[in-house]
């Protein structure tokens, strides 16, 4: 089997082929399994477009014989356009000795003795291509139960290619979607407080982002920009957004900004950390992402946190990943994940694992945060466990312009009266 060339071979599928990889896999044992089934000594599929065939996929027992990979020839001398409009069968079982063939050059050229070949058809009936086989030898035995087989098979390649289409399309305008996205359409700073429990000041705050339009939720747009090989790149102009706003007057002290362990590594982030007040950063890594190399994260990270980067690992508690990267990276800061605080005011084991991350915390000497707080009874409780930092809806919900104090506090009136 000669690789297939990828299709399309031209235009915009040529630099972005998501879709057509899983289809050229299946096509090449498609047309395998057309040869070897039918007994034949080449198998191509091809593409027909403008009077040409595109030879894209080959299946030879000699590499040499057959039309070459990648080839286009005109329709107008092929069996294919003779098959396409009714003047040959599907099946000529001795090219050499039928009149409507033994004299085409394509019969010599190709040493074709025999020829099978059906249409391979888009949903919605227009010819995509060809796929055929031929034999050096004649082969008398060749009969409509083949043509049916190969039918199937082209029948299956047809729906596979549109399968493929649709997948490369959806991929185009995630590409195109997530480019403008990185160069700052359709996409804002928001910010959330981390507030002192105990004072209702805000000591810092979460930068996120909040993208207009499908597909939504920000952990959906990384998503899809992931698929496309872009979600670095948009993480990094996020990155790049909230840390621009270091400069205003209006914004908290401490901006926390969320980079993948992908992203940190990269130089692009190396750059885009050394040109800001590393003393007014924190960089969280959620708990959710896998570390390959812990130390070589460990190296990035070194200069950073050495001009005041602080390192905050986020979502502790929703997985086991998180003390990995507690074990490893011993971050300034650990954040509890929203899963321990919801209701944990009911809930004994919930109180007791928070307790436990408090310990933890106090002991390597890292602050802790309770991320979604939402009511005051999660926050009182909270706080009686030795919690002194909290982020939450209570407090305020994602803002351009959050306050820097007067939220509720442990000791409130408000607080305790519930």
């Amino acid at each position: 089997m000669r690789s297939p060339v990828p299709l399309p071979a031209t235009g915009p599928h040529a630099t972005a082929p998501d879709g057509w990889a899983e289809y050229n896999a299946l096509a090449e044992r498609v047309l395998q399994h057309a040869r070897t089934h039918l007994g034949m000594d080449v198998a191509w599929a091809s593409e027909l477009d403008s009077g040409q065939q595109l030879f894209s996929h080959v299946d030879a027992e000699d590499p040499h014989a057959g039309p070459a990979l990648g080839s286009t020839d005109l329709l107008d001398g092929s069996f294919c356009v003779r098959v396409l409009d009714g003047r040959l069968p599907n099946v000529i079982t001795d090219a050499r000795a039928n009149p409507a063939t033994r004299d085409l050059p394509v019969t010599a050229a190709l040493n074709v003795g025999s020829y099978i070949g059906v249409p391979i058809r888009h949903g919605d009936g227009r010819v995509r291509g060809m796929l055929c086989c031929t034999s050096n030898a004649a082969r008398p035995d060749l009969a409509d139960r083949d043509v049916a087989v190969l039918e199937m098979l082209a029948g299956l390649l047809g729906a596979l290619a549109d399968q493929a289409g649709l997948a490369h399309g959806r991929g185009i305008a995630t590409r195109e979607r997530t480019v403008r996205a990185i160069d700052g359409v359709g996409r804002r700073v928001v910010l959330q407080p981390i507030v002192d429990v105990h004072t209702g000041a805000a000591v810092e705050a979460e930068a996120l982002t909040r993208f207009d339009g499908p597909p939504g939720r920000p952990d959906e747009w990384f998503a899809d920009a992931e698929t496309v090989g872009l979600r670095t790149a948009l993480e990094l102009a996020c990155a790049a957004s909230a840390l621009a706003l270091l400069d205003r007057p209006d914004m908290p002290p401490v901006v926390s900004i969320n980079l993948s362990p992908a992203a940190v590594v990269s130089d692009e982030a190396a750059e885009l950390l050394a040109a800001a007040d590393r003393r007014r950063v924190i960089l969280e890594i959620t708990e959710h992402a896998p570390v390959a190399d812990y130390p070589a994260l460990v190296r990035a990270l070194e200069p950073h946190r050495a001009a005041g980067v602080r390192l905050a690992i986020d979502d502790v508690g929703a997985g086991y990943s998180s003390f990995r990267h507690i074990l490893n990276l011993h971050p300034d800061i650990i954040k509890m994940d929203i899963s321990l605080v919801r209701d944990i005011e009911l809930d004994p084991v919930r109180q007791a694992l928070a307790a436990a991350l408090v310990t933890l915390a106090r002991t390597s000497g890292a602050q802790l945060i309770a991320e979604g707080v939402e009511t005051h009874a999660e926050l009182d409780t909270l706080a009686g466990l030795g919690v002194t930092l909290a982020q939450g809806y209570l407090f305020s919900p994602p803002t351009a312009a959050p306050a820097l104090d007067g939220y509720p506090t442990a000791t409130s009136p408000l607080v305790s009266e519930r």
